[in-house]
């Protein structure tokens, strides 16, 4: 048994990977003339060997590295991290880090949606004392009555009125989700590397 931080075990993953490829460029099986007695300027039983043992540390490689996967995965289900003021496991904070763009997309078009109702309330307010004008004056002459002046003021903001639609109190939500995004994204990076050099992990390792 090997024993080693998950920092080490992701950097041993990452060698497993880039010897596989180198492997996979090697010969496990090939035709040739009967009658050759090298290949590749190799006797051909030595190439043989050759190609056997390939094989060999080929399927070495993929069993140590799905056994180094497997106990990081069996760790970040337990290990414990603190991201925020909120406890969760690794694999939470993984999760989450990895689901960061789309939480990000979500508050950007709640964001959008709010600026472009807000902007359409506004511009009905800017626009309402010119149009509320033109309204009366295009509907009666008889601008010193007070009462018919109240009355069609009232008529129109009625028909006319634009307000916000705003059930969830948007803006704060869109403030709370902004803040949580923003410290997650400052702390989760160090949080996450602090914790894989302080985990360790054992490991039946092949070769």
């Amino acid at each position: 048994m090997a024993t080693m931080t998950i920092h080490r075990a992701l950097g041993e993953i990452k060698l497993y990977d880039k010897k596989i490829v180198d492997l996979l460029d090697k010969d496990f099986v090939l035709a040739s003339k009967k009658r050759l007695a090298k290949i590749h300027g190799v006797d051909v039983e030595k190439y043989k060997e050759e190609m056997k043992a390939n094989l060999q540390s080929l399927r070495a490689l993929m069993r140590n590295r799905q056994t180094l996967k497997s106990a990081i995965a069996k760790s970040n289900e337990t290990t414990e991290v603190t991201i925020g003021g909120e406890t969760m496991t690794v694999l939470d904070a993984i999760e989450r880090k990895n689901f960061m763009n789309m939480r990000m997309s979500v508050v950007n078009t709640l964001k959008s949606q709010f600026n472009r109702a807000d902007r359409e309330v506004r511009m009905y307010e800017d626009n309402l004392q010119a149009n509320l004008e033109n309204y009366i004056k295009n509907t009666t002459k008889e601008l010193n009555n007070k009462d018919l002046i109240d009355s069609l003021t009232e008529s129109y903001k009625s028909l006319n009125e634009v307000v916000m639609i705003d059930p969830s109190n948007l803006r704060l939500v869109i403030e709370e989700m902004t803040k949580e995004n923003d410290q997650f994204n400052t702390e989760v990076d160090y949080v996450l590397s602090e914790s894989n050099s302080n985990t360790t992990i054992e490991v039946d390792l092949v070769g």
